[in-house]
C-alpha cells in the first residue's frame, strides 16, 4: 500500500471510531488503557488475544489525548514554549538506533523496503498499520485526555475524561473495573537544578543563556554560533550533540563516564568532553573537575539536558512521588525514576488495591518496548480473566524483592536504577519469564503461537541483534555512505527474511573493518 493508500485507510478507521463498542448492556468487565504509543496499543491487542468465551461482555477503553496512535513517535514540529510539555520529545532527524526487525509486536514484520535503521516516520507508519490490520482502532477513543483516575473499593476507578473530539471540549466520568497506565516514559521531564544557575541565566544579555531539556529540542541549526553544552551520554544526548556540531561555534558534552548501559560509546567525534556540572557562576559553567567554561555576557551559550524523564503520573493520586522509596515501601510510590511495589515492573502491590485493578504497562527501559510491552500486557490480560493464578500478594512481594536483592548482589540500587536492565540477556530473561509464568500457571489459554513452552518468546536472533546493533549500525552508516545500503533491506518481507538481512549487514560490516586492521579477532556470535 503506498502513503496515500495508507493514509485513507487510516483516516476511514478513524471516522469510524466515533461508533465504538456497544453502550447498551453493563459490561462484565470496564477496562482503560490510558495511552495509545506502542504500550497502550500492545496492551489492547493482548487483551483481544484472549479466547473470545474469556472476554465476551468486556468493555474495552484505549483513552488518547491526542488524534493519533503512535505515541511518542507522532512529530510535533512546533511545540509548545516551556514550562508546557509537549506531547513527544520527536526530532527530525531522529533514526533508530537499533534494527526495525527487534523493535516488533509478534507476527508483524516491518513492510518490505524499510531502511534497516529507518526514520521516525516509518514508526509512526508501523503503529497505524499494526491498528488497521488488527481492528483495533474502535476500541481507542481519540482526544480523550485523562484529568484523575481515583479507585474506591465500593465503586472501583473513577475517571475524569476530557473529551476534545467533536470541536467542542466536554468534562465527564466514567467508572471501570481494570485500569491500566501505558501513558509512556517520555513526557515529564528529569530537569536537574545546579547551584548559581538562576544567577547564570539572568546576568547575560538577553535571550543569550538558556537550559533547554531535550523535550523541547527540534531543529540543531537554531543553535548556530551558539556555544553548546549538551548534559548527559543517552540517546537524545548523543544525538543532540552530533547534530548541533555543524552549527555551533563550540560543543561540549557532560556526562558521567561510569554508566549501568548495556553498551558503553565512544565520544562522539568531535566534541570536547566535560564531567558532571558542578555550579554556575554569574559569568561561567564550572564542572566537576575544576574546569571552568567562562561565557561572556555577549555570546549565546545553550545547555541542553538530555537527563531524561521523571517516572509520575501525576494524574493519578494512589501513586505518591517521594524520594524515600527503598524495601520498606508497601504503598505505591515513585521517587521519581522506580515506581514500588509492582509485580514484574507491571502489576501493583498496593494493598488498598487488588493486584488486577491496576497496572503499568512500558515501564521497563533499555528492552524492545513493542515484544515488551505485548508481553506485560498478556500478564495483565490474564490476571484480569482470572487472578486466582497470581497467588497472595505476600507470594508476590517475595518475588519483588528477590527482584530487588538479584540486582544488590551486583551492586546496583534497584531504587536508583529504575526499571532498566544492564544487558540484553536480563531483558531477554524478563520477557521470557513472563511468557512462561503465563504458561506455567495462568488456567486462560494463550495465543497459538505461544502454545508450546519449547519455544522461547524472545527468540534468540533478537538478543543478539540488539547486542550487536551499534556495530551493525556503524556498518550501515558506511553502507550509506557507499550508496549500497538497498542490498541489506530490498526484498526482505518475513521475519526470518529480515533477520537473513542483519546477518548480511553484520557480516558484511566485520569484512570490510577487518579489512582495515580494526577488529582484532572475532569475538561476537554469528545470528
Amino acid at each position: 500500500m503506498d502513503a496515500i493508500g495508507r493514509l485513507s485507510s487510516v483516516l476511514s478507521a478513524l471516522f469510524s471510531s466515533s461508533k465504538g463498542q456497544t453502550e447498551d448492556a453493563p459490561p462484565k468487565k470496564a477496562i482503560a488503557i490510558v495511552g495509545a504509543g506502542t504500550g497502550g496499543i500492545g496492551a489492547l491487542k493482548a487483551l483481544l488475544d484472549l479466547p473470545e468465551e474469556v472476554r465476551e461482555g468486556w468493555k474495552i477503553d484505549v483513552l488518547e489525548q491526542t488524534a493519533h496512535v503512535g505515541g511518542m513517535w507522532v512529530p510535533e514540529p512546533n511545540p509548545p514554549p516551556p514550562p508546557d510539555l509537549p506531547n513527544t520529545p520527536l526530532y527530525p532527524a531522529l533514526r533508530t538506533n537499533t534494527p526495525h526487525p527487534t523493535m516488533t509486536y509478534p507476527n508483524f514484520p516491518f513492510p518490505p523496503s524499510t531502511p534497516l535503521y529507518p526514520s521516525h516516520s516509518a514508526l509512526k507508519e508501523y503503529h497505524e498499520d499494526y491498528v488497521v490490520y488488527h481492528s483495533l482502532i474502535p476500541y481507542i477513543r481519540f482526544k480523550h485526555a485523562v484529568l484523575s483516575a481515583t479507585y474506591s473499593a465500593a465503586s472501583r476507578w473513577t475517571l475524569t475524561i476530557r473529551d476534545s473530539s467533536n470541536n467542542t471540549v466536554a468534562t465527564f466520568d466514567r467508572r471501570y473495573d481494570h485500569l491500566i497506565v501505558a501513558k509512556g516514559n517520555n513526557h515529564y521531564p528529569n530537569i536537574p537544578i545546579w547551584p548559581g544557575q538562576d544567577e547564570w541565566l539572568h546576568s547575560g544579555s538577553s535571550g543569550t543563556r538558556q537550559i533547554l531539556h531535550s523535550l523541547w529540542y527540534r531543529e540543531p541549526d537554531v543553535y548556530k554560533d551558539h556555544v553548546v553544552v549538551v548534559i548527559g551520554d543517552g540517546a537524545s544526548g548523543r544525538d543532540m550533540a552530533a547534530q548541533t556540531l555543524p552549527f555551533a561555534k563550540e560543543v561540549y558534552h557532560s556526562y558521567d563516564a561510569k554508566t549501568l548501559r548495556p553498551i558503553v560509546l565512544p565520544p562522539v567525534p568531535g566534541v570536547t568532553l566535560k564531567p558532571r556540572i558542578s555550579h554556575f557562576t554569574r559569568t561561567s559553567i564550572v564542572f566537576t573537575d575544576g574546569t571552568v567554561l567562562e561565557t561572556p555576557d555577549d555570546a549565546k551559550t545553550t545547555v541542553l539536558l538530555g537527563t531524561g524523564f521523571d517516572t509520575v503520573v501525576p494524574w493519578l493520586p494512589q501513586l505518591t512521588v517521594s524520594p524515600n522509596v527503598d524495601s520498606s515501601t508497601t504503598s505505591l510510590a515513585t521517587n521519581r525514576r522506580y515506581i514500588r511495589p509492582l509485580f514484574r515492573h507491571v502489576l501493583s502491590l498496593d494493598p488498598s488495591i487488588p493486584s488486577e485493578a491496576l497496572a503499568f504497562v512500558g515501564l521497563p527501559l533499555w528492552i524492545s518496548n513493542a515484544p515488551s510491552d505485548y508481553a506485560q500486557g498478556l500478564l495483565v490480560a490474564h490476571a484480569i480473566a482470572d487472578p486466582s493464578w497470581l497467588g497472595s500478594r505476600e507470594e508476590l512481594m517475595h518475588d519483588l524483592n528477590k527482584q530487588e536483592d538479584a540486582l544488590r548482589l551486583q551492586g546496583i540500587n534497584p531504587y536508583r536504577y529504575g526499571h532498566a536492565f544492564a544487558t540484553e540477556i536480563e531483558s531477554e530473561a524478563y520477557l521470557n519469564g513472563l511468557i512462561d509464568l503465563l504458561r506455567s500457571r495462568s488456567p486462560t489459554k494463550l495465543p497459538a503461537f505461544l502454545s508450546d513452552p519449547a519455544t522461547p518468546y524472545m527468540a534468540p536472533w533478537r538478543r543478539h541483534a540488539r547486542e550487536q546493533t551499534f556495530f551493525m549500525r556503524r556498518g550501515w552508516l558506511r553502507a550509506q555512505a557507499m550508496g549500497v545500503e538497498r542490498q541489506f533491506y530490498e526484498g526482505a518481507r518475513a521475519e526470518a527474511e529480515w533477520v537473513e538481512r542483519m546477518r548480511m549487514l553484520e557480516e558484511w560490516t566485520r569484512e570490510m573493518e577487518e579489512r582495515e586492521g580494526r577488529i582484532k579477532g572475532v569475538v561476537e556470535e554469528p545470528l
